[in-house]
């Protein structure tokens, strides 16, 4: 088992994008700018080669070499876990090794639905000494408080300290927190389900929009752990008009666009995601100006607020 930061479980995980120069390319400078200053900012940890970061997109040695990048630039302020999913067991397997072997506190790995899922999950994740968050591959729709069933019946025949986390609504987070009974911990998958975990005394979440501003994510959580009901609603109406922007719209090209005009890489996203130059995503990202800007990146440190 890999030695495990304080705050490995959140409750603010940053959905990293990765940063790309205009040809493309994995910007890994701008990787460690940007993982530099959400440590200082109130970031607990990274979740890094996910959907925000374009997993489909990237090779195996990209998403490693990620990795290994977000290691080296956190020196152990956070935790960085390996989004190891893949369509095909034994290329997650691999991912998996090798997020191992970097030295990631922990692997995130959709499950596919089925009676494979289990099977798929200890044949990519059942050997690693990390931490494992399982998501649901085809949240929400039909089937999901059997497929939630099936997650949480996973977690518990792993050795690993295991999570789960939730997206699919109110109704299937909480049948999640209530099924999980504080042996497994449980995340918000998304910021739009970040309220309902956080108020049903879930661990943390994986949010994009900490990507801008982790202190102000960080609020809400904090808040609502000492049962303040009243400074986490204040907390989320502040970045309820970013989490609706990015969820109205291509939610990675928005994000990469209002990076890029604060010097984190490019807006530059990779095709089959959105076949799109950079000059489109960054009219995309002008979409909603406003709300985009209204969160302004806080500096000061904000792990105690």
């Amino acid at each position: 088992m890999q030695s495990m930061p304080a705050g490995l479980w959140g409750p603010v995980l940053v959905a990293l994008p990765t940063p790309m120069t205009e040809a493309g390319e994995i910007d890994h400078g701008a990787v460690v700018r940007h993982v530099r200053w959400l440590a200082q900012s109130g970031a607990d940890g990274l979740v890094v080669g996910g959907v925000a970061g374009e997993r489909d997109t990237l090779s195996v040695e990209e998403r490693v070499g990620l990795w290994e990048t977000a290691l080296a630039a956190t020196e152990g302020a956070v935790s960085v876990w390996a989004d190891v999913s893949a369509a095909d067991a034994r290329i997650a397997a691999q991912l998996a090794a090798g997020a191992d072997a970097a030295g990631c506190h922990g692997v995130l790995l959709a499950v596919p639905a089925g009676p494979g899922g289990r099977l798929f999950a200890h044949r990519t994740v059942g050997q690693t000494r990390t931490a494992v968050l399982l998501a649901d591959d085809e949240r929400g729709g039909p089937g999901g408080a059997q497929r939630t069933a099936a997650l949480l019946e996973l977690a518990r025949t792993l050795d690993q300290p295991a999570g789960i986390l939730t997206g699919g609504g109110p109704r299937s987070a909480a049948g999640v927190l209530c099924g999980a009974q504080h042996e497994i911990r449980v995340l918000a998958q998304e910021d739009a389900a970040s309220p309902v975990v956080a108020a049903m005394g879930g661990a943390g979440g994986v949010s994009a929009v900490a990507n801008l501003a982790p202190a102000a994510v960080r609020a809400l959580w904090l808040a609502a752990a000492r049962g303040d009901a009243s400074a986490a609603l204040a907390a989320y109406r502040r970045l309820w008009p970013t989490v609706n922007a990015l969820g109205a719209g291509e939610p990675v090209a928005l994000l990469k666009g209002a990076l890029a005009r604060r010097h984190v890489g490019t807006a530059t996203v990779r095709p089959p995601l959105l076949a799109a130059t950079a000059a489109a995503c960054r009219a995309l990202a002008e979409a909603a100006p406003s709300a985009v800007e209204a969160l302004q990146p806080e500096r000061a440190a904000a792990r105690s607020a």
